[in-house]
């Protein structure tokens, strides 16, 4: 029997960001206080919107679908920085770079929601938290992340949002995720 693959939709990043991202995080892998057993390769790097789970191909073909109504949705630009965690700030399961609080990105992340929810999809319960992932599954000693604060983790940068994408998650590969479908935004023309 064939096993459905597993899916998420997300904001890519630009190839700058996400070279700068990855020297971000080859700083903090330099330092050996940081024990995450997994860091995200450079091409993975995003923002997700919505984790999807084991899909059937014809669910995810009716999402994609769907999902070309989020093209009535404008660009909009973003900001990317600084570094923070989830979990026990000692030994943080999740560290990530920050996504600036906007409108937009609620707004996308919204109609996003909205149309997987109405599909049948599980509707999130958790408060959105736009963010990239550098690293996951700690392993180390415990930390003070806010010794990591310095000026290098604290500088921003902005891009355009100008696509959503559906990835499909192969979790032996390196890189992980191939872009299975992209749903341009609306460039206010």
């Amino acid at each position: 029997m064939l096993q459905n693959m597993h899916y998420f939709i997300a904001i890519p990043l630009s190839q700058d960001i996400k070279l700068w991202l990855s020297d971000i995080q080859n700083n903090l892998k330099s330092d050996k206080t940081l024990g995450y057993k997994s860091w995200t390769h450079q091409d993975d790097l995003h923002i997700t919107l919505k984790f999807l789970g084991s899909v059937s191909t014809g669910t995810i073909d009716k999402l994609m679908e769907h999902l070309e109504k989020i093209n009535t949705i404008s660009q909009f630009p973003l900001t990317i920085g600084g570094i923070g965690t989830f979990g026990n700030p000692n030994q943080p399961r999740v560290l990530w770079s920050g996504v600036s609080d906007s409108n937009s990105i609620n707004s996308l992340y919204d109609a996003v929601e909205g149309i997987c929810v109405a599909l049948g999809f599980k509707e999130e319960k958790r408060p959105y938290r736009p963010h990239v992932t550098l690293a996951k599954k700690w392993s180390g000693q415990c930390i003070d992340i806010d010794s990591f604060q310095d000026d290098t983790f604290l500088e921003m940068k902005n891009f355009i949002v100008k696509h959503i994408v559906v990835y499909q998650i192969h979790p032996s590969d390196s890189p992980k995720y191939k872009v299975v479908k992209q749903i341009d935004l609306n460039r206010g023309e």
